[in-house]
């Protein structure tokens, strides 16, 4: 967990290559757990009107929980096929540490439907505010990936807007399937 507290003050660089490494994993499973819950917001929203406040605070929880089972279990199987034998326990704690970044996605989505649910926001402003929080967040993190080193502000300019462009598409597909 320390990895993430370096990295939330901006000491990329005293992380080591092992480190960088469960960081970047962590942010995979973020931004994945983030497309993910906001189209399931997304799909609520559309159907607020139909959807009891326990359905929708249940839809995420089950949803979160999951992706968290799911991506945990391709990744032992993986490692079972490709190794031979299963995860040793130094690798699953950086696996499972990973996975956190899965369930920090649905950290707005918990809250803001959680005080829904007890009455303190209707359910719409709930969903709209957690729609809101997480095409922010993916909108940080595309633009903080456009500065990466060496890019120029044109470059930069470029990166974010394909990136932003390839993330629309991702919600897109995924709400089209649903």
């Amino acid at each position: 967990m320390m990895i993430f507290f370096k990295h939330a003050h901006n000491k990329r660089k005293d992380l080591s290559k092992e480190e960088k490494k469960i960081y970047a994993s962590f942010l995979a499973e973020r931004l994945y757990g983030t497309f993910t819950i906001l189209v399931l917001n997304i799909g609520l929203l559309s159907d607020v009107e139909n959807i009891g406040k326990k359905y929708a605070l249940l839809a995420i929880i089950t949803t979160t929980i999951g992706l968290v089972m799911a991506s945990f279990f391709s990744k032992e199987m993986a490692h079972k096929v490709v190794h031979g034998k299963a995860m040793d326990k130094v690798k699953v704690r950086k696996t499972l540490a990973s996975k956190v970044g899965i369930i920090m996605a649905a950290v707005p989505s918990l809250i803001f439907v959680s005080l829904s649910y007890f009455g303190l926001f209707n359910m719409k402003t709930a969903l709209e505010i957690t729609v809101v929080s997480e095409v922010i967040t993916i909108l940080v993190y595309v633009i903080r990936a456009a500065y990466t080193r060496g890019g120029t502000k044109l470059t930069r300019l470029i990166s974010i807007s394909l990136q932003f462009i390839v993330a629309a598409i991702i919600v897109a597909i995924k709400l089209f399937v649903h």
